[in-house]
């Protein structure tokens, strides 16, 4: 890939989607504010930064829907796609980390006046969240880019038939995953490399769905199987989303 033309596309990116940026994570702050209140439970103020999860595959798809709306421009564009859709990631994962780093900076100055854990400590349990909440965030967004990417290659039939394409796509994909994950194939793929760490300090529970479940005495456990399985169809999704969209460029 080459850099200058990353910059480039990047700085396109921004310039057309700045303001939408901003607009995204003013409304999360205010969501957070009025779903937990400025909170001085730090279990709490942790959970309000899970709202950062749902930020990527938003702004993913307003930048995805921003560019559709010059449509031509975009799909013949002299500049590489690769570079137009990873600028797009980009600014989605720093969108996510800004919201972590500003909701960050209130819940330390919050634990720092209350005294509640060790500052060390808070920042080990921060960068796990923000860890966290990216490593959950990319499955969802490359779900929607393979979505998006073939209902716009599908509607150029009919309108009607790219909505009914999709909604058949997730109830066949959704159903075929659900099935999946129940059976020994499934288990064989991910189940493995478990690592431990013993922490030595209490670690916020981040829930059912986090990438870092604890153990039964408080510790860390993840299975390196999970992570690299899903970084696998992560990357499967991506190339059969460009794939379409460079069929629909041919076009």
């Amino acid at each position: 890939m080459n850099r200058r033309a990353f910059m480039g596309a990047w700085r396109k990116e921004w310039k057309m989607m700045k303001h939408s940026f901003a607009f995204i994570l003013f409304i999360a702050m205010l969501l957070v504010i009025g779903m937990f209140g400025v909170t001085t439970e730090l279990e709490s103020g942790f959970t309000s930064l899970g709202v950062g999860v749902f930020m990527f595959p938003a702004y993913f798809l307003l930048s995805l829907n921003t560019e559709a709306l010059q449509m031509q421009q975009f799909l013949h564009m002299n500049k590489s796609l690769h570079n137009v859709i990873l600028a797009k990631f980009l600014n989605g994962l720093l969108l996510t980390v800004s919201y972590a780093f500003v909701m960050g900076i209130i819940l330390f100055i919050i634990n720092q006046i209350n005294g509640q854990i060790p500052a060390a400590e808070f920042v080990i349990n921060l960068i796990l969240l923000v860890t966290n909440i990216l490593l959950l965030t990319v499955f969802p967004t490359m779900i929607i880019f393979l979505v998006w990417s073939l209902y716009h290659v599908v509607r150029k039939f009919h309108t009607a038939i790219g909505i009914i394409a999709i909604i058949l796509f997730l109830y066949v994909f959704n159903e075929g995953f659900r099935a999946f994950d129940d059976t020994a194939l499934y288990d064989a793929l991910t189940n493995w490399g478990t690592v431990t760490w013993e922490t030595g300090f209490p670690v916020v529970d981040f829930g059912t769905y986090s990438a870092f479940p604890l153990t039964s005495s408080g510790d860390i456990q993840f299975q390196s199987g999970t992570i690299l399985f899903y970084a696998f169809l992560c990357l499967i999704f991506y190339l059969i989303s460009m794939y379409l969209l460079e069929r629909k460029v041919e076009v």
